[in-house]
């Protein structure tokens, strides 16, 4: 039995279609042009800040000396999939089956309709979960691997695993589909654009941006309480804030906040300020301000902090 056609999509506009597409091809040309620019401006870096290479070097190596457990997986992988097809095939011809490869709980990328009701997304989503869960179990089972190298190897595997998930892909991802009839392409036009807001930001490298760069103004709706700075080194700056009673306590409270936090956290506005209801508790108050390291401080480490 055929599939149904999906129902009640927009028609799409050929006129805003047409507008879009100009709109994309004039940013990919942004695109191109900053790639261009910045082409050698690019400055040297650790290659391997993971330490990647090393654990992949690891899992070849017991890889190559474990051609039986190769073959063994590899002939797994093909009877799964073998078993996938003629469970596909049951259902378009019309039994009513449960997935043969279900996503796990709490797994929301396949949450569309599409992914379910639609034969070829529905296929899609199954030989993926074979393909993940294959290369995680092959790589958990290998022999002769260190408890440390195969968390580690097992680690980057998942997260490559990840990265391939066909709702990474547009032309994969109904959802994405669906949204492109309904905008016209609208919606491909306002990522590229977020793309090259990343690109610019970053110079010429991606800099993702995870929050809205204008929405916080210190002293409108963040680091709003009065204060000076009363001391500073290379790697921190000492808030003490201004008393606002009249008698204070005779031990002050001193914060040092996470090195990957800042400190302003603490005090986004008066609402939602801690150093503020202290300060009112009538406490003297400082907060450590730690420096944005950067290409001054290479070789400063976690013990320069602690001192």
């Amino acid at each position: 039995m055929a599939a149904d056609a999906p129902q009640n999509l927009p028609v799409p506009n050929p006129v805003d279609i047409s507008k879009n597409a100009v709109r994309l091809a004039t940013q990919s040309a942004r695109l191109i042009s900053s790639a261009l620019t910045h082409a050698g401006k690019a400055t040297p870096r650790n290659p391997d800040p993971l330490n990647l290479r090393e654990t992949l070097s690891q899992l070849a190596l017991h890889s190559l000396a474990n051609p039986t457990h190769l073959m063994q997986a590899q002939a797994d992988l093909v009877q799964q999939h073998l078993t996938l097809w003629q469970h596909m095939t049951r259902k378009v011809l019309g039994d009513e089956l449960p997935d043969y490869v279900s996503p796990k709980k709490g797994d929301r990328r396949f949450k569309h309709k599409d992914w379910n009701e639609n034969p070829f997304f529905d296929f899609i989503k199954q030989s993926y979960l074979i393909n993940a869960r294959w290369m995680e179990k092959t790589v958990a089972d290998l022999d002769g691997l260190d408890d440390d190298t195969r968390h580690k190897a097992v680690f980057f595997t998942k997260q490559m695993a990840d990265a391939l998930s066909p709702t990474n892909f547009w032309f994969l991802n109904p959802e994405v589909i669906h949204a492109a009839i309904a905008e016209n392409g609208e919606n491909f036009v306002r990522g590229m654009e977020h793309l090259l807001e990343d690109l610019e930001r970053g110079d010429g490298e991606l800099s993702i941006k995870q929050t809205d760069m204008d929405a916080f103004e210190v002293g409108r709706n963040m680091a709003v309480t009065p204060g000076k700075i009363v001391y500073q080194n290379d790697l921190m700056q000492l808030i003490q804030y201004n008393p606002t009673t009249d008698k204070v306590y005779e031990t002050p409270l001193m914060i040092i906040p996470p090195w990957i936090n800042k400190y302003y956290i603490l005090d986004l506005n008066e609402k939602k300020s801690f150093v503020k209801w202290l300060l009112d508790k009538g406490y003297t108050v400082f907060v450590v301000s730690w420096v944005n390291p950067n290409a001054e401080l290479p070789k400063k480490t976690f013990e320069d902090y602690m001192r």
